[in-house]
């Protein structure tokens, strides 16, 4: 290991806590505390529509909240009019992607763009303003983090919940239905291993501990970068599989 990649294991990222011995706790809500979340939208206001359409996109996909809120009308994907997928045009770094919609995710935020609709607004920002005299205009991170904290609230949960423990949730879901860390890499868009070992490393089983080594070491095929061709695959495999997992537990 270099003095680079420990370095990286000792740096505090992503909204991650450190105890005294530097040791990585993650802020993550169960499935359970996660449903009792998104239970407190209230569906029955266009707000409420339009806040469960991003929660549930954030908790399903991963997205950060300003990956999220970046998303313009033109860049949702569409198949035989239904949604299924989201191009992110300025990720974290500047960088593109594309992101893969659950049944759940795909459902409430249909929900939300015919509510959006009705109000008539047409193109620009997915997740606007919805008053009168600032109508269509992008609403900003700092709401955002007020939803969450609001709904923790309401929902009893006494940990601090922020629209990046919602990243966590999903990237723990994924490693408790048993995918690595070299996997996990992948669905959460980290430039580099280090990054995610950092962060989820502690949370993984024996075996992850091992991988995350091998990976660390250069002794895991894992830690060669694979081709483009074969990052798209296996991306679109193990959401496929998530999104059956997904779809038949709501």
């Amino acid at each position: 290991m270099t003095s680079e990649e420990e370095a990286v294991i000792l740096n505090t990222i992503d909204h991650s806590v450190k105890t005294d011995k530097g040791e990585a706790i993650v802020e993550y809500l169960s499935e359970e505390e996660l449903s009792a979340l998104l239970g407190q939208v209230n569906t029955r206001y266009l707000t409420g529509k339009r806040n469960l359409g991003l929660l549930m996109l954030m908790a399903e996909t991963g997205l950060r909240v300003s990956e999220a809120l970046g998303i313009d009308e033109r860049d949702l994907e569409r198949e035989g009019g239904q949604l299924t997928g989201v191009a992110i045009r300025n990720g974290k770094g500047g960088k593109q992607a594309r992101v893969v919609l659950t049944n759940g995710a795909a459902a409430k935020l249909a929900a939300w763009l015919e509510a959006r609709a009705g109000l008539g607004i047409e193109g620009g920002p997915v997740f606007c303003t919805i008053t009168k005299g600032n109508r269509g205009s992008r609403i900003k991170r700092e709401y955002v983090w007020q939803v969450c904290k609001r709904l923790a609230d309401r929902a009893g949960i006494e940990k601090n919940v922020s629209p990046h423990v919602l990243r966590h949730s999903y990237a723990m879901r994924l490693m408790q239905k048993g995918m690595s860390l070299g996997q996990l890499k992948g669905a959460m868009r980290h430039s580099r291993i280090a990054t995610t070992i950092d962060v989820y490393g502690s949370h993984a089983t024996d075996e992850g501990q091992q991988q995350a080594v091998a990976l660390l070491n250069g002794d895991s095929d894992e830690s060669k970068e694979p081709t483009l061709e074969q990052q798209v695959a296996a991306l679109q495999e193990q959401v496929a599989k998530l999104t059956a997992a997904v779809g038949g537990e709501q």
